[in-house]
């Protein structure tokens, strides 16, 4: 197979076999991302609106509970940047932090710092270190592409706990159109898939997981029946701009 890279993205037939051609040289990934733009990201007033409506209603939702929302902090810039977002917008937020032990001394400060100015209520979740290293290690070993499943699944084992705990019915993801919409999916697969993680760890594992807090689909699927959650995606209705954000936030 000849290499081929995309002339519009830098997604090519080396990283990902899956991928294909057009006649233009343009590959499905990108062109697939540009037709449903419209349906999904609203860099405009449409989005304004739109996004005033949903939060009115988490907030309306928020009565009588200590939080309204939950997010994921992880100091990267999406997640920074929204919970900046949050704090301008009124939202009491429950965020959760991962501590694998690879955080780095300046990423934590700058986890503190943000949780202090935008007044969030930070909880910081450290798994078993012997155990998440021997997960990932095993996933390093089975030479699978996802190495973030672990850490991933922990997250979000620890945020449904917490809207188990405190009946909290939405979650703000940093996700979004404008900064991470050409993903590749061949070399991508779900993080809630206990199944395949408990096989992972079965051929490639030399550490028991029972202390790690796991997701399965299964029980994702009934907290957001039972609990009416919602993942939500607020950067997709403003004109999100790397650059002018990390303005912000400094």
């Amino acid at each position: 197979m000849s290499y081929q890279i995309c002339k519009r993205c830098v997604m090519d037939n080396s990283s990902d076999p899956t991928i294909k051609f057009d006649e233009n040289g343009y590959c499905n990934y990108c062109t697939t991302e540009l037709n449903r733009k419209d349906n999904v990201y609203f860099p405009n007033e449409e989005g304004k609106q739109k996004w005033e409506s949903i939060l009115k209603k988490i907030k309306d939702d928020g009565k009588g509970k200590p939080y309204d929302c939950l997010m994921g902090i992880s100091g990267g810039l999406d997640s920074s940047y929204l919970a900046y977002l949050g704090y301008k917008w009124g939202l009491r937020i429950l965020a959760v932090h991962i501590d694998d032990g690879y955080d780095t001394e300046i990423s934590k400060s700058n986890i503190k710092k943000l949780a202090e100015a935008t007044h969030i209520e930070l909880k910081i979740e450290t798994p078993d270190a012997e155990q998440f290293n021997g997960l990932t290690a095993a996933y390093i070993r089975a030479n699978v592409p996802n190495l973030a499943i672990p850490q991933d699944n922990v997250l979000f084992a620890c945020l449904y706990k917490y809207a188990r705990k405190y009946k909290i019915n939405y979650f703000l993801s940093g996700g979004n159109f404008a900064l991470e919409c050409v993903l590749q999916h061949g070399n991508s697969y779900t993080a809630y898939d206990v199944v395949n993680i408990k096989d992972i760890h079965k051929h490639f594992g030399t550490k028991p997981i029972n202390k790690l807090p796991l997701l399965s689909n299964y029980r994702k699927f009934w907290d957001m029946k039972v609990l009416h959650i919602q993942s939500l995606r607020p950067l997709n209705y403003i004109d999100y701009n790397r650059e002018k954000s990390i303005k912000r936030i400094k």
